[in-house]
C-alpha cells in the first residue's frame, strides 16, 4: 500500500461517512487523484462507496472489531443527498473563484505583456527614424 493511500485510508478512518469533497479538504490531494486512490482501496477491499457518494471503511470499527454497518434508513437518505449536494455546490463555487482569479492573473498579464511590446516596438521606430542635420551636430557639440 503506497503512503498516498495510507493518507486517505487514515482520512477515512478519521470520520464515521465521508464524501469526496471532504476527503479532499483533509489530504490536500486534487479531487482526480483522491477519487483514483479509493477505487484503488475499494479494489482493495479496504473501502467502500456507498449510497450518495459517501466513503466508508468496510468493516471499520474504532474498537477494532468487524462490523456491518446498518443501511441508512430512508428518511436518512435524502438529507444525505442534500448534505452531499451541497458540499459538492461549496467544491464547485470554490474551484469557480480560483478559475476566475487565474483568469483574471491571466489578462492582467497579457495586457501588461501588450503594453511592453507596444513601447518597445515605439521605442524600435524612433530610433530607426533618421535624425536632423541640426539634431546630430548638437548632440556633438553641445555639452549636456
Amino acid at each position: 500500500m503506497t503512503d498516498a493511500q495510507k493518507s486517505v485510508l487514515e482520512a477515512l478512518k478519521s470520520r464515521d461517512t465521508t464524501t469526496l469533497a471532504e476527503l479532499v479538504e483533509i489530504t490536500g490531494k486534487s479531487k482526480s487523484n483522491v477519487s483514483n486512490l479509493l477505487n484503488k482501496l475499494i479494489q482493495m477491499n479496504l473501502a467502500t462507496k456507498e449510497a450518495y457518494g459517501i466513503y466508508k471503511i468496510k468493516d471499520y470499527n474504532p474498537q477494532g472489531s468487524l462490523h456491518m454497518d446498518p443501511p441508512c434508513e430512508p428518511d436518512n437518505e435524502p438529507r444525505e443527498l442534500i448534505e452531499h449536494l451541497q458540499q459538492e455546490m461549496e467544491y464547485m463555487k470554490s474551484r469557480v473563484e480560483f478559475l476566475e482569479k487565474a483568469l483574471d492573473q491571466s489578462q492582467q498579464l497579457q495586457a501588461f505583456s501588450q503594453k511592453t511590446i507596444e513601447s518597445q516596438r515605439l521605442q524600435l521606430e524612433e530610433s530607426q527614424r533618421p535624425k536632423p542635420l541640426m539634431a546630430r551636430l548638437k548632440a556633438v557639440f553641445v555639452a549636456e
